[in-house]
């Protein structure tokens, strides 16, 4: 329960003793939605670099439990750029990029800077959710009508099949072999369709030679799963479907969250959420996915 007036996710001792409670060694928190919050860009732009400086230092009061992500602006692809780099600077590990709500489309070239910046800071850029749906209302008087609801909710993880194309399709990964993508809180279930359809998509590319070669030369060496099991991880709270056929996904490129403090969370209970997925998994496999994943990614 949260109490009104007691801010136990941003209490190092209050944090701790939640975690402890749900059995979470570590865990990587990921902040405010800043450009559904902020409206006027030069505030937000305040907004990013003052929470920035407070998670860098939040995190420094238990840094072996506490893996801040940083937030990085979607306004302008240099000023992204040079956010990863200051998070780098601070001492934080990886990055959160609202990756379906900007206005410049991820596959454009302008957004180079930002996967240089990725690739060369080793920091793994997290695409999180947010104001990627398309018929949904934040505010107004139907916001709270079921139907809204149900589609924000229910909707919500399938916002990040666009920049994951668009990411791969681009080029992005092909030229920068280090840069690291983590799809957060995206659920794992639809990915080894979108994989597979990725993948059709580029061998109809390589049917279509005459055409790319007149059109600049298509960007990609190996089909889009290869990029996706060499530089992409997905993360999940309850997915009994995705963790069925992880092996089309690679058991290396998936890892467990709670996703505490939402309303959806599985805190307090998320021993038993795990016991729930987990049946009939292999220990080594589910060894990987709740715990070695996450420490090699973020030098846990």
């Amino acid at each position: 329960m949260l109490e009104p007036g007691v801010l136990r996710p941003t209490t190092t001792a209050l944090r701790l003793a939640d975690m402890d409670r749900d059995g979470v060694d570590a865990t990587v928190m990921y902040g405010p939605i800043v450009p559904l919050l902020i409206k006027d860009p030069d505030l937000r732009r305040v907004c990013y670099r003052a929470y920035n400086d407070w998670l860098a230092e939040f995190c420094v009061t238990a840094p072996a439990r506490f893996v801040g992500a940083g937030l990085i602006p979607i306004d302008d692809p240099k000023e992204a750029a040079d956010e990863v780099r200051y998070l780098k600077q601070i001492g934080l590990r990886t990055g959160m990029f609202l990756a379906a709500r900007v206005e410049r489309a991820l596959w454009d070239e302008g957004w180079e800077p930002l996967w240089e910046a990725g690739a060369e800071t080793g920091l793994p850029i997290g695409f999180h959710l947010g104001g990627g749906l398309r018929t949904t209302v934040d505010s107004g008087p139907k916001a709270t009508t079921a139907g809204n609801i149900g589609v924000r909710v229910a909707c919500a993880t399938l916002q990040m099949d666009e920049p994951l194309a668009a990411v791969i399709f681009s080029g992005a990964c092909e030229r920068f072999p280090t840069l690291k993508i983590v799809l957060a809180e995206t659920g794992i279930g639809w990915l080894p369709y979108m994989l597979e359809r990725m993948d059709d998509t580029y061998r109809k590319f390589l049917d279509a030679e005459e055409y790319w070669r007149t059109h600049g030369g298509l960007q990609l060496t190996m089909l889009p799963s290869g990029y996706f099991r060499r530089q992409v991880w997905a993360t999940f709270q309850t997915d009994h479907v995705g963790l069925r056929v992880v092996d089309l996904l690679g058991e290396d490129r998936v890892m467990w969250a709670s996703d505490y403090p939402h309303p959806d969370s599985t805190w307090p209970e998320s021993r038993q959420a795990i016991d729930d997925n987990f049946t009939g998994i292999p220990p080594r496999t589910a060894r990987r996915i709740l715990c070695e994943n996450a420490k090699a990614l973020y030098g846990l």
